[in-house]
């Protein structure tokens, strides 16, 4: 089930490309916040980010339901929510959120109050593989990640090797804004989630999100989500974003939007999704993606060649922008040949202004950051040993 599209005219504040000033914009501009996520939040742990985004912002999650029963997703999925302020009613049944479509000032839900609700963010969750062998999609999640929600379900046992994994992926980015919630809390006793309070603390104990707040919460009684909600609106930062530096935009999807049997007359070009990481991106402005297309030469020498194209269009999940700013996930509507960008082929590209973009290497000298010890070694015979070896020339290594 597709969305319908928001065109300027639905209760959002409205983008105008004749007026647009970039001295003038922010990342809590109501005209950007109103349309785009201005911040992206990972969610990590066991919980998907269906469950997560179903009890924050109390949405049915129609695009996650093809993944309902199946095996756990091994690409990074997303949703955006807004997040709201009523002025008269008391914190934190204060705070609410809703979806990305949602108005920007729509009446408060409580019967006996009538204000009206103030949008102070919105924000983008981005969801990363549960299974415990796909390391490599927190990895490409983390590109794009600002801050980190680390879900702990409390019906499972400690410790999980999914979730060292997971806290491993936030010791080496060195993430600071941290948030642990404790979910499932709906089967336990009063006694039993203290007891896994304490689990929790210890299981983080040490690392980077050792001083991260812990917050128990119930998507099936709606329990503490104005609390969190609370939380990712006065605790998170703001990153800092070079909005007049030349655009560059991280690409992690890239696909085909046209259907099966498409009539020539009809056909589409490519789209990519991302997030920009600095400048601003306007519709009709001239882009380039690197490193583009990759051949070899008769010598055996590899060519790239960057792709040029036009940004035809742009919009935030289901609301259409005339502009993108740093911060949240974007999809854009290019002239691209869609055979190019099927199937996630230009994932991890860099997009941006035509010349702005970093030059492309054959060679790169890097530092490794290598675990301590192997997170799981269940099913591998013989092997006992969980102590990680150094890297040995002639090693082949999966670079994300």
């Amino acid at each position: 089930m597709q969305r319908p599209r928001l065109s300027q005219g639905d209760g959002l504040a409205k983008q105008n490309l004749a007026n647009f000033n970039v001295n003038a914009i922010t990342s809590l501009s109501p005209e950007v916040i109103s349309r785009q996520a201005t911040i992206n939040i990972g969610t990590i742990g066991h919980v998907p980010l269906r469950k997560v985004v179903e009890s924050i912002s109390c949405l049915e999650t129609t695009c996650f339901k093809p993944l309902a029963g199946r095996t756990p997703p091994i690409k990074p999925g997303y949703m955006n929510a807004k997040l709201y302020k009523c002025p008269l009613c008391p914190r934190p049944a204060c705070y609410k959120a809703y979806g990305s479509s949602k108005e920007d000032s729509p009446p408060c839900d409580q019967p006996t109050c009538l204000g009206r609700l103030e949008l102070l963010r919105q924000v983008s969750f981005v969801d990363c593989s549960r299974h415990r062998l796909l390391m490599a999609t927190i990895l490409n999640g983390v590109s794009v990640m600002d801050a980190v929600l680390l879900l702990m379900s409390e019906n499972r046992p400690y410790p999980q090797p999914r979730k060292l994994e997971h806290i491993a992926a936030v010791q080496m980015m060195r993430w600071q804004n941290v948030i642990a919630l404790q979910t499932e809390r709906a089967w336990l006793s009063q006694a039993a989630e203290s007891a896994h309070y304490a689990k929790t603390r210890a299981f983080i104990r040490g690392a980077v999100a050792e001083d991260a707040p812990v917050i128990p919460v119930s998507a099936r009684f709606m329990s503490n989500v104005g609390v969190l909600v609370e939380y990712l609106i006065e605790k998170i930062p703001i990153p800092t974003r070079g909005l007049k530096c030349p655009a560059q935009m991280v690409v992690v999807r890239s696909f085909d939007v046209n259907k099966q049997g498409e009539k020539v007359d009809r056909l589409k070009g490519g789209a990519v999704g991302g997030s920009l990481v600095q400048g601003v991106l306007k519709v009709g402005d001239e882009i380039e993606i690197r490193p583009g297309v990759s051949s070899k030469s008769e010598s055996g020498d590899v060519l790239c060649t960057p792709i040029k194209s036009v940004v035809r269009s742009m919009n935030a999940e289901a609301n259409d922008l005339q502009y993108a700013i740093p911060g949240g996930l974007v999809q854009m509507g290019t002239r691209i040949d869609p055979a190019l960008t099927r199937r996630d082929h230009l994932m991890g590209s860099v997009l941006g202004a035509v010349g702005h973009l970093p030059n492309i290497f054959m060679e790169l000298e890097v530092t490794l950051y290598l675990l301590p010890r192997l997170l799981d070694v269940r099913g591998v015979v013989g092997r006992t040993d969980t102590t990680v070896r150094r890297l040995a020339t002639g090693e082949i290594l999966m670079v994300n």
